[in-house]
């Protein structure tokens, strides 16, 4: 491909599409052609302290994020943040984010800052089905971390449902079967209850649990249906994996070991 641009003449185009505005003491604004989906500038600053130079979008980003009531505090999302954050060196610093400058590299930091805050603002597109199967993939691999070979996923009782209608995400199978359940929106809410009030029905004894993506966030008219038939739960995947070790091995369900 004939690309009739020299080297210096992109760099030159590229270049001035970013202008630099001061504005007090320590404090320079970075104008860049990268915006929020809705037009609003990406806002960048570069500022100094004591301990040094720091690019910062002054809080800007999660105040834009929050127009969309798009809650990244919590289960699924946090996670997803937490790691773009990492992948990307930026620091949540109390709502802002801010990237330390080493040595001379602004270049390279700013793009850097750039491409962090460019996908958390991708964030406010993440379908509902895409969660979904994240929340359960964290799910089923805590529990593969947690139980071994000693965890049977998608558990069904073949004796009482040969065709399969109720199953379980996670089956412990000792002689009382301990049944768990990662729950992270109203309709798995509704399935878990009508699964346990099955297995009631059929006569199973067993001990159930419930691992819910985010409690708060679900309907106050299933919630309590689930919690009434159920044996314990844990209010998201983070309280999970603190708690539920424990109390597995209080119902002899993992070893002391």
């Amino acid at each position: 491909m004939d690309i009739p641009l020299s080297d210096e003449l992109l760099k030159k185009q590229i270049c001035e599409a970013i202008s630099f505005i001061h504005s007090g003491d320590n404090r320079i604004i970075i104008d860049t052609p990268f915006t929020f989906p809705d037009g609003d500038a990406i806002k960048i600053v570069l500022k100094e302290n004591d301990r040094g130079r720091y690019l910062s979008d002054e809080g800007h980003t999660f105040m834009h994020l929050s127009y969309n009531d798009l809650d990244l505090s919590k289960g699924t999302k946090k996670k997803i943040l937490e790691n773009i954050l990492s992948m990307n060196y930026i620091i949540n610093s109390n709502g802002e984010l801010i990237l330390p400058l080493a040595g001379e590299q602004l270049g390279d930091m700013l793009f850097t800052f750039l491409q962090g805050l460019s996908k958390i603002t991708d964030l406010t597109f993440l379908r509902k089905d895409r969660l979904k199967s994240l929340f359960l993939q964290e799910f089923i691999e805590f529990l593969k971390g947690l139980l071994g070979n000693r965890a049977v996923f998608d558990y069904v009782e073949t004796n009482k449902d040969p065709n399969g209608r109720y199953k379980v995400d996670c089956c412990v199978p000792i002689r009382r079967p301990v049944l768990i359940f990662g729950v992270n929106n109203d309709d798995k809410c509704r399935d878990a209850t009508i699964t346990l009030l099955k297995f009631e029905n059929w006569g199973v004894k067993n001990t159930s649990i419930i691992i819910f993506e985010e409690e708060s966030t679900l309907s106050s008219r299933v919630v309590p249906k689930l919690l009434d038939i159920s044996g314990k739960s844990f209010s998201d995947l983070g309280v999970a994996k603190e708690r539920l070790p424990e109390y597995l091995k209080e119902i002899s369900a993992l070893s002391q070991n």
